[in-house]
């Protein structure tokens, strides 16, 4: 394996997207593991990393189709640029020595949401308003894509097609499904319970570039929840004033929305520099900074601090 970052996301996707293409049964292994090739969530989990030997088994009436297809992506190395993966995490320039910003403190801690209780229904009926709202979430992520290629590439804006691939993927559905069984459950109960599950299993990943991937997961299984209540997207409220945002985590679906005029940096307490809200953030020419132990967990909501944007270092006004 070549790919400097291993098979992270975009390149998961791409390989999920070309064997989809073909009548075959597709096997991707790597060491004793076997995984179903055209799951986007299963070619992630195996954390193929950079010198990794992965191997592609077929069979079908298209069989040779997908392995020729397979061989050739890997060939152009799956999509991915052969870059460092820290290296769209650059720092834009700036002064050498950093310049002082004074900013007010909007803090997001994020915990997965309650589900309110409700009367079930079928479960025919139940499991049709998750294919609804998975099918909204869809279309809201073609909407994220464009709308990232727009403002910065259609490298960047991949992070949200490898995302609806994730929420595409038939293992998710039916794992919900099979929870659900014969038996009237509230199936956004048993979404967050699947999509939970899933980003555990993203973070219990060992490399680190890998393993916040868990945050993804969260991203498009929260979006999916809110189109099951009919609640709003949750994005950072729009400011007026130069802002510093202190974070647990932020979804990537936030942080491409972020306005640089405005949001002066962003202090992560809970993730680090290879999310993709983070890379993003990087990419738009914000700051980021990922919180020493203990450095911001005093600062307040609407506080005014003082900080370098190059160091990160704090000064209370």
């Amino acid at each position: 394996m070549a790919n400097p970052a291993g098979i992270h996301a975009r390149p998961a996707s791409a390989i999920a997207t070309c064997l989809n293409r073909y009548n075959a049964d597709v096997q991707l292994m790597k060491g004793a593991q076997t995984v179903n090739g055209k799951s986007v969530n299963n070619i992630a989990l195996l954390a193929i990393k950079h010198g990794d030997d992965v191997t592609l088994r077929a069979s079908g009436a298209q069989a040779q189709q997908a392995i020729d297809a397979f061989a050739l992506l890997a060939h152009d190395n799956f999509g991915d640029r052969l870059e460092a993966k820290d290296a769209a995490l650059a720092r834009p320039q700036r002064h050498p020595l950093g310049e002082l910003v004074t900013a007010t403190v909007c803090r997001v801690e994020r915990t997965l949401p309650a589900v309110t209780p409700r009367v079930s229904q079928s479960a025919q009926a139940e499991l049709a308003q998750l294919v609804q709202a998975i099918e909204a979430a869809v279309q809201d992520l073609y909407e994220l894509y464009a709308f990232t290629v727009q403002r910065l590439s259609d490298k960047e804006a991949g992070i949200f097609m490898a995302q609806r691939m994730m929420l595409e993927d038939d293992e998710l559905y039916d794992a919900v499904a099979e929870r659900m069984g014969q038996a009237a459950v509230q199936v956004d109960a048993l979404w967050l319970t699947v999509i939970s599950s899933l980003a555990q299993e993203y973070q219990g990943i060992e490399d680190s570039y890998l393993s916040e991937r868990y945050i993804d997961i969260y991203d498009v299984g929260l979006r999916v929840l809110r189109h099951l209540s009919h609640q709003p997207d949750s994005v950072v409220t729009p400011c007026h004033s130069p802002m510093a945002i202190v974070a647990n985590i932020l979804l990537p679906s936030e942080a491409v929305q972020l306005d640089p005029a405005w949001i002066k940096g962003v202090y992560f307490t809970d993730c680090g520099r290879n999310a993709h809200a983070a890379i993003l953030a990087t990419v738009l020419g914000i700051p980021v900074f990922i919180d020493k132990p203990g450095h911001t967990w005093a600062l307040r909501h609407g506080e005014t601090i003082t900080f370098n944007d190059d160091s990160g270092e704090i000064h209370h006004a």
